[in-house]
């Protein structure tokens, strides 16, 4: 077996030596090549790579080329040459506009590399597979692929490609119209890269923040991760990614009204965008300069130019967007009082948004169609496409409604599946130690039997074994502390978000309802009893802690006797106002009173809680 496995690495090394071999023509060099005599691996190997090179020549011939290779390297059940085999018969698909038949591809070739046990491999696989069902409108599908590889990344501890996958996931969240669960995402990925000093990716985690958060209408909070990101992408040298992210933050500026800052910001970015060459970011910037210029009410001629030089440029690259261009040369020509031209382009806009699906930016051009129509003098025809707008708005409302509820059903089902798992592994343990604790048992029955002949030996066994009983007694407790905290961080996030819906809806809709029901959830929250649990189960670990505590402190308040349990297990700010159910700040306040009780008590001011809380006990 092991000489197999030589054999196969010889054989690949041997096919990336292969193009620093051939002569000026790779095609005829490899076409001679195959002629040669070889073992029918090399062959099929051979044919891959000619296969590869008429990729571009002719397609067709290329898909027969791969019919040949794969016919020599599986009766010699060489899985990984097969695997490469159908993941480039895959691109042929995919170039040739197939994408599901790229999609089944890819499913062999996965199939072929489990055979081959090379899991690196299967995890690039897969990603492709993400990226194509992603394309081919399958969001479900591409989800389903990336959370098998996360799985597996998981396992194996790889950090760096287990957050560029949380990343990818966000992407998709975001496709689905999940922008909560991207946010996590996205900020999962930024934790794991900044702890691993990856500055560029760092940057592009904070890029997705701060445009996810943009996108909420968040702008306050989108601001430090634009601004972190620029900063992070000049560190790394991505100059292209940092001209991009000065648009977005032009862009930011503009809504929180500080102009100034957003022209010098723009005009940054299209500067070095035109050093780059980089055009489809020049366009952008564009139309977000002209679009701020017409909001204030000048340089209404400049803008006109910015947004007519950016129409050819996303019309060949992103059409909607020609659209947009469309839109705002329209909102200009209204802003001028030039109804018929405006009317014309808003007509020529909403043509391409409904060719490309746009339904967001059809009903706003409905809406500017209707306006320029009453402007016109033709009410009747205004108010009917004014009716067309809003029974879109109201899809488009019943949509965002439906995504909502999906996010949340499937934000409560990963909490489950959490709990699940968390009780699973806690349950293992759990018998894992009544286990241990029936060996520990019947090794004192045998020691006792040995006691009688050697009572010193037998004593001292004995002794070592209710340490070890102790011990694991420890460790159980340990193991249902954590579970319990686990279960009310879980439990207070789900009410919260719950409440949060309802609270949303309420404010909406005033129902009476909804907010009996809100009141209701308030309520309950504050009778809940599970921290009794939590608490036997602290006491019953750092008994010690828990008594002198009490004695040494006796004027302090539940909530600060919790903020001290939590702070001893060294839970942080968030974990606590999360397990508490409070705000962040509420949990400073709480803790800078505590640590104010305790110095007080104890006259050591300079030192911090924590440490305060480890010399108790």
């Amino acid at each position: 077996m092991k000489s197999r496995r030589l054999f196969f690495i010889l054989l690949q090394a041997a096919v990336l030596l292969l193009p620093q071999k051939l002569p000026a023509d790779p095609i005829d060099s490899l076409a001679q090549l195959v002629q040669q005599p070889a073992h029918d691996t090399i062959t099929g190997m051979r044919y891959l790579e000619l296969a590869k090179a008429w990729f571009w020549e002719n397609p067709a011939k290329t898909d027969s080329l791969l019919r040949i290779a794969e016919s020599y390297l599986g009766p010699q059940r060489y899985y990984r040459g097969l695997s490469d085999v159908h993941n480039f018969r895959a691109n042929y698909h995919y170039m040739g506009g197939r994408p599901l038949a790229a999609c089944s591809s890819l499913d062999t070739a996965m199939q072929f590399a489990a055979l081959d046990g090379d899991s690196l491999h299967m995890i690039g696989i897969r990603k492709n597979l993400t990226i194509l069902r992603s394309e081919a409108g399958d969001i479900d599908g591409a989800l389903e692929a990336i959370e098998e590889s996360m799985q597996y990344l998981v396992a194996h501890q790889d950090s760096s490609l287990l957050a560029q996958h949380f990343v990818q996931r966000g992407l998709l969240y975001q496709q689905k119209g999940y922008r909560r669960l991207a946010l996590r995402d996205f900020q999962t990925a930024r934790e794991v890269h900044l702890a691993l000093q990856e500055t560029a990716r760092v940057a592009e985690a904070e890029q997705h923040i701060g445009k996810t958060l943009f996108d909420e209408s968040n702008y306050e909070e989108a601001l430090p991760y634009f601004l972190a990101s620029a900063k992070h992408y000049q560190l790394a040298g991505q100059q292209q990614y940092y001209a991009e992210v000065l648009t977005l933050l032009g862009s930011n500026y503009h809504r929180l009204q500080k102009y100034a800052l957003s022209d010098s910001t723009i005009n940054a970015s299209i500067a070095l965008s035109h050093q780059l060459q980089q055009p489809y970011n020049i366009a952008h910037a564009q139309l977000l300069r002209a679009e701020s210029w017409l909001e204030r009410g000048h340089q209404l001629r400049q803008a006109a130019l910015d947004a007519s030089t950016a129409q050819p440029v996303f019309e060949e690259v992103l059409p909607i967007m020609a659209g947009s261009c469309q839109m705002l040369l329209a909102r200009i020509d209204s802003a001028q009082q030039q109804w018929l031209p405006a009317l014309d382009r808003v007509d020529n806009s909403i043509s391409i948004f409904e060719d490309h699906k746009g339904a967001s930016y059809l009903r706003g051009a409905l809406r500017l169609k209707a306006a320029l129509l009453s402007k016109l003098g033709r009410p009747a025809l205004a108010l009917i496409v004014y009716e067309q707008a809003q029974a879109l708005t109201d899809s488009l409302f019943s949509i965002q409604q439906s995504q909502a509820i999906a996010e949340l059903h499937l934000e409560y089902d990963t909490k489950l599946k959490e709990r699940e798992i968390a009780l699973k592994a806690a349950q293992i343990d759990r018998l894992a130690s009544e286990k241990e604790n029936v060996l520990l048992k019947n090794r004192l029955l045998g020691l006792g039997l040995l006691a009688a002949l050697l009572l010193l030996g037998g004593g001292y066994y004995t002794y070592q074994l209710r340490q070890r009983t102790l011990k694991a007694e420890v460790r159980h407790r340990e193991r249902e502390l954590a579970a319990q905290r686990l279960h009310l961080l879980q439990k207070n996030n789900i009410l919260q978000q719950v409440e949060d819906q309802l609270s949303n809806q309420t404010t909406t809709s005033g129902d009476e309802g909804h907010q009996k029901l809100l009141n209701s959830l308030r309520t309950q929250d504050t009778l809940d009893k599970d921290w009794d649990t939590f608490t036997s189960y602290f006491k019953a670990v750092h008994a010690k802690f828990s008594e002198q505590l009490e004695q040494k402190f006796p004027s302090l308040s539940i909530t600060e006797k919790r903020l001290a349990y939590l702070f001893r297990l060294g839970t942080t700010i968030a974990e606590a106002a999360a397990l508490l159910n409070i705000q962040p700040e509420s949990v400073r306040k709480g803790k800078y009173r505590l640590k104010k009780k305790l110095a007080t008590a104890t006259g050591t001011d300079n030192q911090s809680l924590e440490d305060m809380l480890r010399q108790i006990g």
